[in-house]
């Protein structure tokens, strides 16, 4: 199972919750290799060129599904190369910032930006990923403008939120957790219509004057395209199976994401609405992915 994100990062403990189930449920070594790199395309080209026979398939989050149909010299085709088998976890993107910033709200933050444009520092990690789309997204919709300060890996982008060289940053709630708990970070929102079930003190930014600022984080599971239709099936049946348990479903949880699986075209239809509200960024020219 090739994962396009560095070992160690917020896609690892995920993947090893899954797989190590699926493995010792039915027998079969689930390997995960971790091949991070231009947003996480480097890991899917090599999924996409593998033989369709079962043995090779990718788990990601919607970068190299999504992102890829908008950069230059991605060496596969996200239409057609790689095809889905099930979204298995969902989670809005948290909007985070020091706990030293003076605004508290998403409400307050963007009051703030306008007042003080450019003064704002705002992190994202991996240029064309996920992070990245959800700046652009709150700058868009809302006509800030931030400092963007571009970071090639979470680790030293939560660094200098929590140290205060940056003021706000993006990303998965699980991952900002332990500087929130340190009191080092606040959480301002999160990027959706509604309240997170698993953090439901953080308020959703629909909740602001500024409706429709969402950014979603999605993990899924996907094949080389000629998979055949039997082995997408059964992979999709097995994730169901291992999510479903209480006990991984809890530690999903405890991860900040919720369960949600459906058919390989419920996953398929996530993708294309996805890249069609991604088309609107880049036609606009404000999500440039050189």
């Amino acid at each position: 199972m090739i994962v396009p994100w560095a070992a160690g990062g917020g896609t690892d403990p995920l993947a090893r919750l899954i797989f190590d189930d699926m493995s010792k449920r039915l027998g079969q070594p689930f390997v995960l290799d971790f091949r991070p790199g231009a947003a996480g395309t480097i890991g899917a080209n090599t999924a996409a060129k593998s033989d369709p026979d079962g043995y090779t398939m990718l788990f990601t989050s919607g970068a190299p599904a999504v992102n890829a149909n908008f950069m230059p010299n991605v060496a596969y085709d996200p239409k057609t190369d790689i095809v889905a088998v099930a979204q298995v976890t969902d989670s809005p993107t948290f909007l985070t910032a020091n706990v030293n910033t003076p605004f508290s709200t998403f409400q307050e933050l963007i009051d703030y930006a306008k007042a003080n444009p450019g003064k704002v520092n705002a992190a994202f990690s991996g240029v064309g990923g996920n992070s990245h789309l959800a700046v652009t997204t709150v700058q868009y919709m809302t006509g800030v403008e931030f400092n963007v300060v571009p970071y090639t890996g979470s680790g030293a982008q939560q660094a200098d939120l929590m140290s205060g060289v940056v003021d706000i940053g993006f990303g998965f709630a699980a991952g900002f957790m332990p500087g929130v708990n340190g009191g080092k970070l606040k959480y301002i929102a999160a990027m959706s219509d509604k309240r997170d079930p698993l953090m439901p003190d953080v308020p959703a930014t629909d909740e602001s004057s500024y409706k429709g600022v969402y950014r979603g984080n999605w993990f899924m599971a996907l094949a080389p395209k000629g998979t055949p239709r039997e082995i997408i099936d059964k992979m999709n049946a097995e994730l169901r199976v291992s999510v479903a348990k209480p006990e991984i479903a809890k530690k999903i949880n405890e991860l900040g994401y919720t369960v949600t699986i459906g058919s390989p075209e419920d996953a398929a239809n996530l993708i294309k609405a996805d890249v069609e509200n991604m088309k609107k960024l880049v036609d606009a020219g404000v999500f440039k992915l050189e």
